[in-house]
């Protein structure tokens, strides 16, 4: 079976969008779609429906606050797990995303435990009354020991984007044209030189020619020190 891989230098725009953004909608849909089910049964409920409904209500900011943990380890580790990944440094990329997930194992089980110590006085601080609490409660006990499942699904979403080979950027240092020859205009790709790499591995890779490569980085040798970044032109 054939794997399609993203290259953002030069797949189709429309395809990139499906392939990339529907995975990520489809994953933030679920997590969006986890808190208003909840509310259509609480809401529903005979006789105290409206007082639990008002009791959930003050557990979003708490549940915001939980959440804000996988953000953190999600964006910081899917970053840097894409630039190892443009870089082909697939070893390093498995160990940011192994390290991401740990932590976010790690997270979990320590969020669990203090917010179930300290959940009382946080939804007393965010207004519930002698009323909503008992139902307010109820609702962050049963949310905070979902937070191992929680966590996870949010923060490694991030992950499902951060999948590609190179990132073309427009109008930066292009190669100079002759004027009147009717060359097209080069768009330039943003690469860097992973160990033991050549301009010819990089040449092919991305769609150019080594000359080109070594006109746009102002190259003498045919050769990159591994780290370097190097400006990819190619012909539109």
């Amino acid at each position: 079976m054939k794997k399609h891989s993203n290259d953002f230098g030069n797949d189709s725009v429309p395809g990139l969008v499906l392939r990339t953004s529907i995975p990520f909608m489809f994953a933030q849909f679920v997590n969006v779609l986890y808190s208003i089910v909840d509310r259509i049964y609480i809401g529903n409920i005979p006789q105290i429906g409206d007082v639990s409904l008002a009791g959930a209500g003050i557990c979003a900011p708490v549940i915001t606050l939980l959440s804000s943990f996988a953000t953190l380890i999600g964006i910081g580790g899917s970053v840097l797990f894409s630039m190892r990944l443009g870089a082909k440094d697939q070893e390093k990329a498995k160990n940011l995303l192994g390290t991401s997930f740990s932590m976010l194992l790690v997270f979990s089980a320590a969020l669990t435990i203090l917010f179930l110590l300290l959940k009382a006085p946080l939804l007393q601080w965010f207004g519930a009354s002698k009323t909503t609490f008992p139902y307010a409660n109820t609702y962050m006990t049963i949310y905070t020991l979902g937070t191992f499942f929680a966590l996870l699904s949010m923060g490694m979403n991030y992950f499902i984007t951060a999948q590609t080979h190179c990132l073309a950027v427009e109008g930066i240092r292009p190669l100079p044209q002759p004027e009147g020859s009717g060359a097209k205009r080069p768009s330039v790709v943003l690469r860097v030189v992973s160990e033991g790499e050549t301009l010819w591995d990089i040449a092919k890779a991305c769609g150019a020619t080594v000359p080109d490569i070594m006109s746009a980085n102002q190259l003498e040798q045919e050769s990159a020190p591994a780290g370097m970044l190097l400006l990819i032109p190619k012909q539109r």
